[in-house]
Parts: structure tokens; C-alpha cells; sequence
């Protein structure tokens, strides 16, 4: 199985951008379809570190304050749905979806589903997080496997 919501991603690579259209393209080509937005028009830096594992693919990023969008329309052309579960190492973002909002601060961390629109708002300097993105079709296979052990 591929992850064709990464269809750039290697095993391991690094990816730095320093403009909005460099960062546009850099998440459209290994993550999402997202609208992105830096906050703070003077420091517009991310850093991302990104890795597959089996389906799974994880990215350690580092950025200037920005905002992520994961509209209707991205979200009804997505072929494969992820969970994606977000750690907050430094910094603050919130998350919208479904109507609720969480706030993260490092240690907290919080899951998300990709098959509905969502915003993260990374509202920091200097911010870092981690995100797993897991196939939906691994985590209800997972749990298949628990019931049928019952």
C-alpha cells in the first residue's frame, strides 16, 4: 500500500522552506492539499522532517507562525483517510474541527481527522510539533483484530 496522501514522501527526508509559495508547494507535494498562511509576514521559515513507517508516515516540524486549512472541497477529494495525532513539543497551536477547538501546548496533543476540514493554527515563534499520520484503514483493522480476540 502507498500513502497517497504523501505521494512524494521518501523513507526519510528533510524539507525546508522560506517563502508561502515554497511552503504551499512543499505540503501539497507530501502531506495535503491545505491552504497555508504565515501569520507573521517577516518570518515565514518551516522545517520539516518526515519518515515513513509501514502506512504510516510522521513529520517533525519546525515553523514560524502559520495557519493550516483543510477545506470541504480537499477533504471530499481526499482518497485515503488518515487519524493524524498531533504532539506539541514547543509553542502553542489550536486546532478546529467539527465545531471544536483544542489548544496545545507542549506535552499535550490531540487527534484529528483528515476526511473532514480542519484548521491548526500554530500561533508561536519558533514552534515545534510532531504529527502521525495514520491510515484510518490500519486503525479500524487494529481494532478488528482486539474484537475478534475477544
Amino acid at each position: 500500500m502507498t500513502l497517497s496522501f504523501a505521494p512524494n514522501a521518501s523513507r526519510l527526508h528533510e524539507l525546508k522552506v522560506h517563502s508561502l509559495d515554497q511552503l504551499t508547494e512543499m505540503v501539497h507535494d507530501n502531506f495535503y492539499e491545505l491552504e497555508c498562511r504565515y501569520t507573521a509576514p517577516d518570518r515565514c521559515h518551516t522545517r520539516a522532517l518526515a519518515a515513513r513507517f509501514k502506512d504510516s508516515l510522521v513529520s517533525l516540524v519546525d515553523t514560524a507562525p502559520v495557519i493550516f486549512n483543510r477545506t470541504d472541497q480537499a477533504s471530499a477529494r481526499s482518497e485515503t483517510g488518515t487519524f493524524k495525532i498531533m504532539w506539541q513539543i514547543a509553542g502553542n497551536s489550536c486546532i478546529r474541527q467539527n465545531g471544536r477547538e483544542a489548544m496545545l501546548v507542549p506535552g499535550n496533543w490531540a487527534v484529528y481527522d483528515s476526511t473532514r476540514p480542519y484548521s491548526v493554527n500554530v500561533l508561536d515563534r519558533d514552534s515545534r510539533f510532531m504529527v502521525l499520520f495514520l491510515p484510518q484503514t490500519e486503525a479500524y483493522r487494529s481494532e478488528e483484530r482486539r474484537v475478534g480476540k475477544e
